[in-house]
């Protein structure tokens, strides 16, 4: 039925055009064309970019009763978004709002309505794992003992715990010792990456470890290996928004393992594919297709990884 499960959070994103930041109080602006809605949240922009690229994922999420969840389906349908794991036991569907600044700068309000206290049942979930090839759960709450449950069915679990300050933070923690890979950002480290990368491998048994650095493009860390590849943004086009930015990297990353290729390779697709996206406002447009993709890929010069070895650090 799918090639993988994603367990995460879905919504409907708003986004307003408001030039610079700081942004000037005005009771009335008219923004002609600055105002747009998306189907968005990490789990849903994570399987728009898998969708894309031509797999069938299967969303496990939580919507509400309402006209905005009415709108949601439609448009997993429309993307060819499995919604076999989607739930609707909320009276209102979370919703997000996103003002865009100059130069692709965004300031991002959320509202979850309950999904971190909310519970996820657990009979749905473990019905659809064995029609999945591998399983990619999203730091929300609820998802944690969906993580658990894929780990005991043997399938491969890889997390994003997006910004975090460090590994010993309790909430992230439990999502990282279940994860054979796993992506984070640099944004708030308060460790080097190398540091991070070396916990990842040696303490919590972590296979691959992929970083979004922004505008540093990536870096990876390979186990087996103890080396670490750093890929510079690919940029196909002039950025316009970074929303949606990491989970077009995570999706595109994952995209690429299902269809087998290896590890550096995936690291340079989702350079080309992230760097691709940020050319259009809202988290789930400007996704390249398999074909496009593919065409930019083999158009990359050699030597645009730099491979570093940690193994006489360790």
């Amino acid at each position: 039925m799918f090639d993988i499960i994603i367990a995460g959070n879905v919504n409907l994103c708003t986004t307003v055009q408001v030039g610079a930041f700081p942004v000037e109080y005005a009771k009335t602006r008219y923004v002609r064309h600055g105002i747009s809605d998306h189907v968005s949240g990490v789990g849903l922009n994570v399987s728009a970019s898998i969708a894309s690229l031509g797999h069938r994922p299967c969303l496990s999420g939580v919507i509400g009763n309402d006209v905005i969840g009415d709108v949601i389906i439609t448009e997993l349908d429309r993307r060819g978004i499995g919604a076999e794991g989607v739930v609707r036991d909320y009276d209102a569907t979370p919703r997000s709002l996103v003002l865009e600044g100059e130069g692709g700068m965004g300031a991002i309000f959320t509202d979850l309505k309950d999904d971190q206290v909310y519970q996820y049942p657990e009979d749905s979930f473990r019905a659809l794992l064995e029609f999945a090839e591998r399983v990619h759960v999203t730091n929300i709450n609820w998802a944690y003992p969906l993580a658990l449950l894929a780990k005991e069915a043997g399938k491969p679990v890889s997390t994003d715990v997006q910004s975090i300050f460090t590994l010993d933070d309790p909430y992230n923690k439990r999502f990282i010792e279940i994860a054979d890979l796993v992506f984070f950002s640099d944004e708030q480290l308060d460790v080097s990456i190398e540091d991070v990368m070396k916990r990842l491998w040696h303490e919590f048994d972590v296979q691959v470890a992929v970083c979004g650095r922004g505008p540093s493009g990536a870096t990876m860390g390979v186990r087996d290996q103890e080396t670490l590849y750093t890929v510079k943004p690919l940029m196909t086009r002039p950025p316009v928004s970074t929303t949606g930015a990491g989970d077009a990297m995570v999706g595109s990353f994952l995209s690429s393992l299902l269809t087998h290729y290896n590890e550096v390779d995936a690291l340079i697709r989702s350079q080309i594919f992230a760097g691709h996206k940020i050319g259009e406002v809202g988290s789930t447009s400007g996704l390249m297709s398999r074909h496009d993709l593919d065409a930019a890929f083999a158009a990359v010069k050699p030597g645009r990884v730099a491979a570093r070895s940690l193994a006489a650090e360790v």
